[in-house]
């Protein structure tokens, strides 16, 4: 969903009336530069509002995030770790940016000399396929993995548990426990 659909208050008030347990939504960035470029009409700050209210009403924030933007530099890993575990989010997908073929993403980045090969296997949201341009492709591999291993490390999933109590804390080491698995994988 998009973030305004949380904040607004009816709305949000009535999908928990009926029943809403769980909403993804795309935060994209903690980066506000890029949150702009990403014509995100809300700030940061509406996000956290937003992952309160639906705490609030036992509703599960699952945040996905994108790493590898023009706008990051190898910081952005340490300051998404920081601000998800400020805010315990219970459930997140880490993605690194995919410019798939036929996207203008994928045009631009081909035109620039930044995409670093075709091979459609690798282009899993996982793998970076393109040259960052604020970072190295090693930057952008290691960060996002040092990212997934200490958000979905034991310690890291124990840190944001307390938060999940009065949520849905079944759901949530569930969700957790498998993106572990996998971040080890």
């Amino acid at each position: 969903v998009s973030i305004r659909f949380i904040l607004d208050d009816e709305l949000f008030r009535a999908a928990v009336r009926s029943g809403l347990v769980g909403l993804f939504v795309g935060v994209e960035t903690v980066d506000p530069v890029a949150l702009k470029r990403f014509r995100k009409s809300v700030p940061l700050e509406g996000y956290v509002k937003a992952i309160r209210r639906c705490r609030a009403a036992g509703v599960i924030f699952h945040a996905s995030l994108i790493f590898g933007l023009d706008e990051h530099t190898p910081e952005i890993f340490e300051r998404t770790l920081d601000f998800v575990m400020k805010h315990q989010l219970p459930s997140v997908s880490a993605n690194v940016l995919t410019p798939y073929p036929g996207t203008a993403l994928f045009e631009r980045l081909m035109r620039e000399g930044r995409i670093v090969h075709t091979n459609w296997a690798f282009y899993d949201h996982t793998t970076p396929a393109f040259r960052p341009a604020n970072m190295t492709l090693e930057q952008l591999a290691q960060g996002y993995l040092w990212f997934r291993r200490n958000l979905f490390g034991i310690a890291g999933i124990l840190r944001r548990l307390p938060a999940q109590l009065r949520v849905n804390p079944l759901i949530y080491l569930g969700m957790n426990m498998a993106y572990h698995k996998t971040t080890r994988q």
